[in-house]
């Protein structure tokens, strides 16, 4: 029986490596193989971008007096965390997301943040509040209510430490400000 089971091992120890260097070459090993490391990376989040702060110390709202054509505007700020939303919300009009934002805010608690303001024509607002601008995100989007046609959806590339939406008549736009020293 003895002399049996190490002839068995000795035939498996030959015959082992000759299998695993026949079947290196094969596509269904190959695709097995790229399939483990890319659900190994998935799971260890390799290669997918990570949220991080936005680098901004201050962002300034601006409301021109003519905004919104002389009516207050509903402005939110999206820090969004998850990649699979941050495609979502970046083909949304603002409208829709109005219309979505407590189902969505409800469905995904943990995958963005929202700071909400209400600007009026001719006001100004300074938000530097860490907590609501530092906020890790992956992107930030800018929505605003305005009733007139349009995506009124920008998506903000902070790279300085002051950024300024401008809101105009019928519509807005985000630019990164440097801030005097």
């Amino acid at each position: 029986m003895t002399f049996h089971c190490a002839s068995l091992w000795a035939r498996t120890a030959l015959i082992t490596p000759v299998l695993v260097l026949a079947l290196a070459g094969c596509s269904v090993v190959t695709k097995l193989t790229d399939s483990v490391k890319s659900a190994g990376a998935d799971l260890l989040g390799v290669g997918k971008p990570h949220p991080h702060p936005a680098p901004w110390k201050r962002v300034t709202v601006a409301a021109s007096a003519d905004a919104n054509q002389n009516s207050p505007v509903a402005l939110d700020l999206v820090f969004v965390r998850d990649a699979a939303l941050l495609e979502t919300l970046s083909a949304m009009p603002a409208a829709k997301w109005f219309a979505t934002r407590d189902d969505t805010r409800r469905t995904f608690p943990d995958a963005l943040g929202v700071v909400s303001v209400e600007v009026v024509p001719g006001q100004t607002l300074q938000l530097t509040d860490p907590a609501q601008i530092h906020q890790q995100a992956l992107a930030i989007l800018a929505f605003a209510a305005y009733p007139t046609p349009g995506e009124h959806r920008e998506r903000l590339q902070p790279t300085t430490d002051s950024y300024l939406l401008q809101l105009g008549p019928k519509g807005f736009k985000g630019v990164d400000v440097h801030a005097p020293k």
